[in-house]
């Protein structure tokens, strides 16, 4: 049997209070940039996932096919291009996600 749930939301953080490296904010690209040339995120929680051979972007995840968040109609390959950016997603970035 088990016990009760705790109360409150789980942490969105699943690296453990890992920072990025400080290289990052330099080296890595930002939210909206072509991360096909860094093949790295500067914000927390994103991935560059590949989009097609010319363009790949920052996301927290990515489904192939096309992404109802994406203005171009385009499906998305979503290779990941090098590791998530450690630390959690920020709360701007999913506000900005809302889909009406």
């Amino acid at each position: 049997k088990l016990g009760p749930r705790t109360a409150g939301s789980p942490p969105m953080d699943y690296w453990g209070g890992l920072s990025p490296a400080a290289w990052v904010a330099t080296r890595c690209s930002a939210n909206g940039d072509n991360c096909v040339p860094t093949g790295c995120c500067k914000e927390q929680g994103m991935t560059c996932f590949l989009k097609n051979e010319a363009w790949a972007s920052c996301k927290p995840s990515c489904l192939p096919g096309i992404d109802p968040t994406d203005l171009d109609p385009e499906p998305w390959n979503c290779m990941p291009l090098g590791s998530a950016t450690p630390g959690p997603v920020s709360v701007y970035y999913w506000s900005k996600m809302a889909i009406a």
